[in-house]
């Protein structure tokens, strides 16, 4: 029989940023309550990421969970989700796979697709055509991470931003540890990328 293991969902609301004038101050709050439950034996700390939402203020994902990892040592930490849409693909396989580094292999990487459209019209991109980019943003990241090089043209990114974006013999540099890539759900399914 498994083991029942516990987890945090953290959420950094509009209303719960708004009490400090240093949003430094919050952040160092979420980390020692991060610290806390890891003191307690939960297994896992999730954040979720929002542009310009009052759901959520956490915009920039890897780069908290950086300073997360700096103070933890055993909990693993991820993004429920990384809204995959609104990222450059080779440039979130890049930061991932840092944070895994930074934090030991604790890394669980969440990708989605977003659902709130307003998130969307801030970054000029297209609410309706987020599956379709999401769809290859997930693939590009799946093959950064599994192979030498990604040499796909990134259509998706490329129709948003305006100009064209090729990835001949583009090599991310620093792999994720194996525990990311093996680790893999898409809507609760696990994936294994047929070119692993």
């Amino acid at each position: 029989m498994g083991k029942l293991a516990f987890g945090l969902w953290d959420s950094f609301g509009v209303h719960e940023m708004s009490r400090s004038v240093v949003a430094a101050d919050i952040y160092e709050q979420h980390i020692r309550e991060v610290q806390l439950a890891e003191s307690l034996r939960y297994s896992s700390y999730f954040i979720i990421e929002h542009q310009n939402s009052h759901v959520g203020q956490i915009t920039a994902p890897s780069v908290y969970l950086c300073a997360v990892a700096q103070h933890t040592s055993r909990i693993r930490i991820g993004t429920m989700i990384y809204q995959l849409p609104l990222h450059n693909p080779l440039r979130l396989a890049q930061d991932a796979a840092m944070l895994d580094h930074l934090s030991r292999g604790r890394l669980e990487f969440g990708a989605g697709l977003g659902t709130h459209e307003h998130e969307f019209m801030r970054w000029n991109t297209s609410f309706a055509e987020r599956r379709a980019m999401g769809d290859e943003a997930l693939e590009i990241i799946l093959k950064a991470w599994t192979e030498e090089t990604v040499s796909k043209k990134l259509e998706e990114y490329q129709r948003r931003i305006g100009y064209d974006v090729f990835c001949a013999n583009h090599r991310i540099g620093t792999m994720p540890l194996e525990q990311v890539v093996k680790s893999l759900k898409l809507f609760g399914e696990e994936v294994i990328p047929a070119f692993a």
